[in-house]
């Protein structure tokens, strides 16, 4: 009478797929910390841009650039000697630039039991880069406003601060840096 065997088997660790590993969140980061090398904001006088600025350049108080126009340079020498000064560092674009830093060196040392905090410094990045944007609208904002005795006085001149896409990508490259550290930590859980 034959005997069926079993055949060998070996218990091997359960795949956790490429959410398990810390290539999503990591790259996530350092999308982020790179996009910081691209424009940022731009500074518009009536819709039209006149001035950008790096997300690195806002960090660190560099000066704005100007912006060229296609149809050529209309702005009096005031405007562009005002859009060459050297601003002061923005705290919070300089905090996001050192939290993605961070989150990118906690998550690529594959720390255990880090995720939460990696997905905290993520949304903290974010909600940085956010408060960065709502920072320099007031700012220019306070600037716009005329002050009793301003001579020259335009009422029909609008300067905003707009984000751009790349303002808007890097804030999501932080937001998914987050989520993937969650559901890193989800599947690790399971």
């Amino acid at each position: 009478m034959e005997t069926l065997q079993e055949p060998h088997t070996t218990a091997s660790a359960p795949s956790t797929g490429l959410f398990g590993t810390k290539i999503p969140t990591s790259a996530a980061f350092l999308v982020g910390i790179l996009l910081f090398l691209l424009p940022f904001a731009q500074v518009k006088c009536n819709g039209t841009p006149f001035a950008e600025n790096s997300g690195l350049g806002i960090a660190v108080g560099t000066k704005w650039k100007e912006v060229k126009n296609i149809f050529g340079d209309f702005g009096t020498a005031s405007e562009s000697s005002q859009t060459s000064e050297k601003t002061s560092p923005n705290k919070l674009a300089l905090s996001a630039l050192i939290l993605g830093i961070l989150g990118l060196i906690i998550a690529f040392l594959n720390l255990k039991k880090s995720y939460t905090l990696v997905s905290l410094i993520g949304i903290l990045a974010a909600a940085g880069l956010i408060g960065m944007l709502i920072d320099l609208k007031s700012q220019v904002k306070d600037k716009s406003v005329p002050k009793p005795g301003d001579i020259n006085l335009h009422t029909d001149t609008i300067i905003t601060v707009d984000a751009t896409a790349w303002f808007y990508i890097t804030v999501i490259a932080f937001l998914a840096a987050a989520f993937f550290s969650w559901q890193r930590s989800k599947v690790r859980m399971a």
